[in-house]
């Protein structure tokens, strides 16, 4: 045996390749976002796209993953996380629902972390005073922590309030105070005109009436709830009474 040795050599490669994937994110309920990934030549989400690209709207937190195969048909695959923080619930309330012209009003915002007013004012309570008879209507944005923001509103009714006494009965009586829709005015003066204007707690008119000093007036087809019985008569004297419709 002559003990010959020969040998031959080959090149292994080790494929390194890894898909790199945008990173962990988190949106506001509602939101969307786009996750990309690169590192392949195909890709396969678990969302159903196959591109590089995804555009994700998930009302819960949620993991979404993606496959890909490289240039040397080597299978890769990686995940990213996307997690939805709730809105905040905003609310907005006003000192006073019903004012007199003039008359200071303040409003404030709760349940965020910034607030801003439709008319650009910022703060969590805002102050004004309105100046015309109208029903004022009022919106505040609020962001929270997170960055994500929910809106809520109120509304301001403003009356002339011309000598007006509430619930004194000095002039005129309501009752019953509580009552399913049907209730009596009753004046001092038994022939005196009267004009009646009832508002919802939102500052709707509900209804106009004239009576003569004692009569009745029915609104039983309204809801239920808080009702502002504004009553004016002949010498354009006011008095404003609150009045529950069950």
């Amino acid at each position: 045996m002559a003990g010959c040795i020969n040998s031959q050599t080959v090149d292994v490669t080790v494929n390194t390749n890894s898909l790199t994937i945008s990173p962990n994110t988190a949106i506001c309920q509602g939101g969307s976002a786009v996750l990309t990934v690169s590192g392949a030549n195909t890709y396969s989400w678990s969302n159903g796209s196959l591109f590089n690209m995804a555009t994700v709207m998930p009302t819960i937190s949620t993991v979404y993953s993606v496959n890909g195969t490289d240039v040397h048909n080597c299978a890769l695959s990686t995940s990213v996380t996307v997690s939805v923080n709730s809105l905040p619930n905003v609310s907005a309330s006003a000192s006073k629902q019903t004012i007199c012209k003039g008359e200071a009003v303040t409003l404030t915002g709760s349940g965020a972390s910034t607030y801003t007013w439709n008319n650009g004012d910022t703060g969590s309570s805002v102050t004004y005073t309105l100046p015309i008879d109208v029903q004022y209507y009022y919106s505040v944005t609020g962001v929270d922590a997170n960055g994500c923001a929910n809106t809520a509103s109120v509304s301001v009714m403003v009356s002339k309030c011309t000598d007006i006494t509430e619930n004194t009965a000095e002039q005129f009586s309501v009752f019953p105070n509580s009552n399913n829709g049907n209730f009596n005015i009753k004046g001092l003066t038994s022939g005196k005109q009267i004009v009646v204007n009832i508002y919802n707690a939102l500052g709707g008119l509900v209804k106009t009436q004239v009576v003569k000093g004692n009569g009745s007036v029915d609104i039983s087809g309204a809801a239920r709830g808080i009702y502002f019985v504004y009553i004016t008569d002949s010498d354009n004297r006011m008095q404003v009474t609150r009045m529950i419709v069950e």
